[in-house]
């Protein structure tokens, strides 16, 4: 026995039906309620990171902002140096950091070595002339600097006695003398024993927070990591620019480049 197929079509629908169908194909779907609730939103300062380290931040106020929150501090600051308020005696501090940073020294190795000058006395050009070149060396290789020869050590007291004979003691002499003028400056300094053009780079780069005529100044390494962390206005003018000419979050910014060219963490910016 053969049955027929039927077909059901719309208009044998009842109209009840066909009503009922039309509204619930309208009705909207309600999320479920874990999805209905909003994000906690990150503090600023935290998505500004976050997203550098995605390589989302591609606003260059954005990615120095999310550099500095990485790093954010200066050698001078690292290592207790106060350039704005120590006087003479935390510029020969810089000075001896200087020396020992251009180094072949790891920059972690080179703090320790630079702390351990200042805590151990010589803090100042008078108090390094009263110790030997091999208690210095001595001092360096105990510190970070295990590998220090006698050649740095006779750098720094040599460099001590130079300071105190041609400038008092105290760099600003110096400055004075060199009109203060960057150009004149750097050829005064060269003449300080293993001080090179090297040298007088990472003496000026933080220097320059407290003398005003090398400001802005930002050295090889800082302008390679600006150029590699993608901020496109690799020029000290343009980077002082994007630092409000703020002379202090200027400073703080090209210590950090230098410290992302050092540990090589450019791609987390």
């Amino acid at each position: 026995m053969h049955h027929k197929r039927l077909k059901v079509e719309a208009s044998h629908l009842p109209r009840t039906v066909i009503n009922a169908v039309a509204t619930m194909s309208t009705v909207p779907t309600t999320p479920p309620a874990a999805a209905q609730q909003q994000a906690v939103p990150l503090p600023v300062a935290a998505q500004t990171t976050a997203a550098a380290r995605r390589g989302g931040v591609s606003r260059p106020e954005e990615k120095i902002q999310a550099i500095l929150d990485r790093y954010g501090k200066t050698f001078c600051e690292e290592m207790g140096a106060d350039l704005i308020m120590g006087g003479p005696d935390a510029l020969w501090q810089w000075f001896c950091a200087s020396i020992i940073m251009s180094s072949r020294i790891k920059s972690n190795s080179a703090l320790v070595s630079c702390q351990a000058v200042t805590h151990a006395g010589l803090g100042s050009p008078k108090a390094m002339l009263k110790v030997t070149k091999e208690e210095c060396q001595r001092l360096l290789q105990g510190n970070g600097f295990e590998r220090c020869d006698e050649k740095t050590a006779r750098f720094l007291v040599d460099n001590a006695k130079l300071l105190q004979n041609e400038y008092q003691g105290d760099f600003n002499h110096l400055r004075q003398a060199a009109n203060r003028t960057a150009k004149q400056e750097r050829i005064l300094l060269k003449k300080f024993s293993g001080v090179g053009d090297g040298g007088v780079d990472i003496f000026f780069r933080e220097i320059q927070l407290v003398w005003d005529e090398i400001f802005p100044f930002a050295d090889k390494k800082a302008l390679r990591a600006a150029r590699l962390v993608g901020i496109r206005e690799c020029h000290p003018q343009a980077l002082a620019e994007l630092c409000g000419d703020d002379r202090t979050k200027y400073v703080k910014l090209i210590a950090s480049l230098v410290s992302i060219e050092l540990t090589n963490t450019f791609h987390e910016f």
